[in-house]
């Protein structure tokens, strides 16, 4: 499936006291892009989606190339900073995708400020971590290898520095063990949401996504064959094809539209 050569513009939002750096491209359906470690990232499976929908792809404050966050205290405020930003940009309805620890922040965005979220995506999702599981909180460039050599595979490097401030933050407002006012809160969620692991992710035991199967009512589960946890990367073509399917379909994703069966 082969890359359209779509535009990319690049501004910052002020709010909050922070400068948010949004990286706009495609046309379409809104799709905000929410990242796990390392920012902003420019992952084949997220330009992929870009073919079909407008997508917004916001750097979370402490995140990236923004500077050091020391005022939020929390994931549930960190995304009231996302959802500001989102106000700002007055984007409307739109689908949500968060990756990593930018799973938590899709979720909050969607429990406090979600009357214009449409579905929701959780990648490879750190919103629910069993016990001796930590967010993952290593760049991108070190989690990127081959499932099939084990080898690491470079996709842009995070700078040392930038490693340790988002480590900081993390390990400030992300807090031990299962967050149960946010499970509690998701299971009010009636917004479709697809939940999405690699069936080889060596951070967080792929099995957590049935948790989420079970909290949310209108939630389903799938695994990528041969992916880790950066399944965009790792598997452009896999995650493009379930994630478009599915934003196109939502609730009626279960049903393999052209088949009428059970999805495998």
């Amino acid at each position: 499936m082969p890359i359209k050569d779509t535009s990319v513009t690049e501004t910052h939002i002020d709010v909050d006291g922070f400068s948010v750096r949004v990286k706009i491209e495609g046309e379409g359906p809104s799709v905000v892009i929410l990242h796990g470690a390392g920012g902003i990232s420019d992952a084949p499976g997220i330009k992929l989606l870009a073919d079909g929908y407008r997508t917004f792809a916001i750097e979370t404050p402490g995140f990236g190339e923004s500077a050091f966050n020391g005022s939020s205290d929390s994931f549930r405020s960190l995304a009231a900073t996302v959802s500001a930003v989102i106000d700002q940009l007055e984007i409307g309805d739109h689908s949500v995708v968060g990756t990593g620890v930018g799973a938590r922040l899709a979720l909050w965005h969607a429990i406090d400020a979600g009357e214009h979220v449409e579905s929701i995506v959780l990648v490879s999702p750190a919103a629910i971590l069993l016990d001796g599981v930590r967010a993952p909180t290593i760049p991108p460039s070190l989690l990127l290898r081959s499932v099939s050599t084990g080898q690491s595979s470079p996709i842009g490097l995070t700078s040392p520095t930038t490693a340790a401030q988002e480590e900081q933050i993390i390990k400030r407002i992300f807090g031990a063990g299962r967050d149960s006012e946010l499970e509690k809160e998701m299971s009010t969620l009636d917004i479709p949401t697809l939940v999405l692991f690699g069936d080889e992710d060596y951070l967080i035991p792929p099995a957590t996504g049935r948790l989420y199967r079970e909290i949310m009512p209108k939630s389903f589960y799938i695994l990528v064959h041969k992916a880790g946890p950066l399944i965009a990367h790792e598997r452009p073509e896999a995650f493009a094809s379930v994630v478009t399917d599915f934003l196109e379909w939502r609730d009626q994703f279960v049903y393999g539209h052209k088949t009428k069966v059970l999805n495998p």
